[in-house]
């Protein structure tokens, strides 16, 4: 098995060798595929001496070329950040100036970051599809939904996009029901960052009502009043639409983007210098839940493991209200058959107007952006909640998408 890794000179990377070691994928090369040949060569290092103290003998490679690093991949992992965790720092600070909430996926953060990276992922896409087109595209890379959307119409690939956040607050679930999240099946839908669990099955009971009763204690920092108005237990990424004021009054201090950035300096300078311990320190600080996530739909998807994993796939009737090429997140079982997602048809109508208006504002941002049509930019942001107003979207273009 070849397994790709586009973004590979990350610093997170080494987490993602000793996912499979742990997991213990039968892998023959990972190939580490990035623009910067000194970055890649001092990740690559590390990373080969996690294989070897594990006693393993795959290949741990590493190319500047992306269609050469591509060629013969069974997986293809899409992990790039377009402009590094500086342009993330950009996408979270400049909101703030404008009033509004500043966030990598979310309103005008998620814009910005749509406007660097979906060109690049329509590169992406389409040299799979010529050079490598039996593989598979796990894509990490935000803003999930939109690289989805336009990776669908650039290539007729196999592909799928991971996000941890459902399963994280799922472990948060069973946390309080006091079960294991294996003896669990959850009812899960929505879009990237955008989710709703409604039904949470255990031992054959519905536990919904439990868990709303007792929604105080998973800490999604939303109104306890409000979710159990709902009737559904939201990821916690809603707090940005339920309760953009506080969202907006809580934005003290450096971004998250600007920590990271920090950390990541250092980081590589402990790769450089070859100070690792040093540099596992730095790792305690931040879990990396993806890549386990990650590795395990290739160990699913090979046959190795099936299991139910939560996607970005193509909706095709899975929530009957939106069109059928839309990108939305559910529940999937997956197997050495492929994605097989658990189909939804009716949701609950308090969440239905929000999914749709967010589909329709990333379906338009998305082509927009592609076709450089600014005017079509305006339209889009005009659609999201957070912004409507016509001459604050005119000012958002000029600001991230400049003539």
């Amino acid at each position: 098995m070849k397994i790709a890794v586009i973004g590979g000179s990350g610093v997170y990377t080494p987490n993602l060798i000793k996912e499979i070691i742990k997991f213990d994928l039968p892998v023959s090369e990972v190939v580490l595929n990035g623009r910067t040949k000194g970055k890649l060569a001092v990740v690559a290092k590390y990373c080969k001496g996690l294989v070897k103290d594990a006693g393993k003998d795959y290949q741990i490679s590493t190319n500047v070329d992306r269609i050469e690093s591509i060629k013969e991949a069974d997986f293809v992992i899409s992990q790039i950040r377009v402009g590094g965790m500086a342009a993330r720092a950009f996408d979270e600070n400049f909101p703030r100036e404008m009033g509004l909430i500043g966030d990598e996926t979310y309103g005008i953060g998620g814009f910005s970051d749509a406007v660097r990276t979906l060109p690049i992922a329509v590169e992406i896409s389409r040299e799979i599809a010529e050079y490598a087109p039996g593989a598979f595209l796990i894509d990490l890379t935000n803003p999930a939904g939109m690289v989805m959307r336009v990776s669908r119409d650039a290539a007729d690939i196999r592909m799928a996009a991971v996000c941890d956040l459902p399963a994280v607050t799922m472990e948060k679930i069973a946390g309080i029901l006091h079960c294991d999240v294996q003896d669990m099946f959850v009812r899960y839908y929505g879009l990237n960052h955008l989710g709703f669990f409604d039904r949470i099955i255990v031992d054959g009971k519905d536990k919904i009502g439990e868990v709303l009763t007792k929604c105080d204690e998973l800490g999604l920092d939303i109104d306890p009043d409000l979710i159990r108005m709902l009737g559904v237990i939201p990821l916690p990424t809603l707090r940005m639409y339920y309760h953009p004021e506080e969202a907006i009054n809580g934005q003290a201090g450096p971004t998250r983007g600007s920590v990271l950035a920090s950390a990541e300096e250092q980081m590589m300078a402990c790769l450089k210098a070859g100070d690792y311990g040093r540099l596992e320190e730095y790792y305690a600080k931040r879990d990396t839940p993806w890549y386990k996530i990650m590795v395990k739909l290739i160990g699913a998807l090979s046959g190795i493991q099936p299991g139910y994993f939560f996607l970005n796939v193509i909706n095709n009737g899975l929530l009957d209200f939106l069109p059928d090429e839309a990108i939305v997140e559910v529940n999937c079982y997956v197997d050495k058959n492929g994605i097989h997602p658990i189909h939804i048809g009716k949701v609950n109508d308090m969440v239905k107007p929000l999914i749709a208006a967010i589909n329709e504002y990333e379906e338009r941002a998305q082509k927009a952006i592609l076709n450089k049509d600014r005017q079509g930019m305006v339209k889009a942001l005009m659609i999201h909640p957070e912004i409507r107003d016509y001459g604050l979207a005119k000012k958002i273009v000029r600001k991230v998408a400049p003539k």
